[in-house]
């Protein structure tokens, strides 16, 4: 598909996305492919984004990524979006003569911009990038690592783990790997990590290895249920901060003011929402499907009276 942004801050933040989410993945001709540029462009980019305080580097294959950052309040000044910025100026777009599809396309751009602000605010610092590094020296040299005192929500454990990381969604907080103990493909928060150590442990099962989409729950689960919901903005505001990757599938509401419908793919056990939606459910004002979330809902409830109150 041909790339459309054009402008010298499109294409900056979509190098800086690239450089991001996926780190040490592409060469400097892979990125003018991408963005349909010459690689001095590219270079030019690269230069900006270093003189913000944010070096880009390269590995043994001439493939880009950051190792650490020193410095990133330049680059929060420029492209810093709060949520509140970013309401107002949807709600401000939909109340526009444009066509749709121009909407569409300014309503992508500035989902992009809050990304980038997000990212920037939450993974441009150098513990994090420290850990992505390592695990990015893992996944080159296909070589296994600890997890030391992992925090487990599953298992209500600090556990060591030993993995064979494969794949690594920075957008999504997420690290697949496979757990040599468990023998079983695994997801891990990466912001949950404490301490890992590079291990000169070569892989044994790379056949195993598989990635599977993520939900914006951030549970990964090919079993997946349609749910579409009613909200406040108490709960909009509330989804958004703790799960950001639902802000692409939620818009305002169509006949309320001041009310927001989602509507997404989620995991069939519903982790993840179904806490959510107890937490919040004075916010809530309908759940139009499934009916089986509405079912869940209801068994979570008799589960809580009988450990509570019996």
């Amino acid at each position: 598909m041909k790339n459309t942004d054009t402008t010298p801050k499109q294409k900056l933040l979509h190098i800086l996305r690239l450089l991001l989410e996926s780190p040490f993945a592409y060469t400097k001709r892979d990125f003018a492919q991408k963005l349909e540029c010459s690689e001095d462009s590219i270079k030019r980019n690269f230069d900006l984004i270093s003189d913000c305080g944010i070096p880009v580097t390269y590995d043994l294959y001439f493939r880009y990524g950051i190792y650490y950052v020193e410095n990133n309040e330049n680059l929060k000044s420029l492209l810093y979006l709060t949520d509140n910025d970013l309401q107002i100026l949807n709600q401000t777009l939909q109340l526009t003569d444009a066509p749709s599809l121009q909407k569409e396309r300014i309503q992508s751009k500035l989902n992009m911009i809050y990304d980038i602000t997000r990212l920037g605010n939450i993974f441009l610092n150098n513990q994090y990038l420290s850990k992505i590094n390592t695990i990015e020296k893992a996944r080159q040299g296909k070589l296994r690592i600890l997890l030391k005192s992992y925090r487990s929500t599953s298992s209500n454990k600090t556990e060591d783990k030993l993995l064979e990381p494969y794949h690594v969604k920075i957008k999504e907080d997420i690290l697949y790997a496979y757990d040599v103990n468990k023998m079983a493909v695994r997801h891990y928060r990466i912001s949950r990590i404490d301490r890992l150590e590079l291990l000169n442990q070569p892989w044994e099962y790379e056949k195993k290895h598989k990635v599977e989409e993520t939900d914006p729950f951030r549970i990964t689960n090919s079993d997946q249920r349609r749910v579409r919901i009613l909200m406040k903005i108490g709960a909009y505001n509330e989804l958004i901060e703790r799960f950001p990757l639902t802000l692409a599938y939620i818009k305002p509401s169509a006949t309320l003011e001041d009310h927001y419908e989602l509507d997404c793919l989620v995991n069939a056990q519903f982790y993840g929402l179904s806490n959510f939606i107890m937490g919040y459910h004075d916010h809530i004002v309908a759940i139009e499907e499934p009916e089986s979330l509405i079912t869940h809902l209801q068994e979570k409830t008799e589960s809580m009276k009988e450990h509570f109150f019996n």
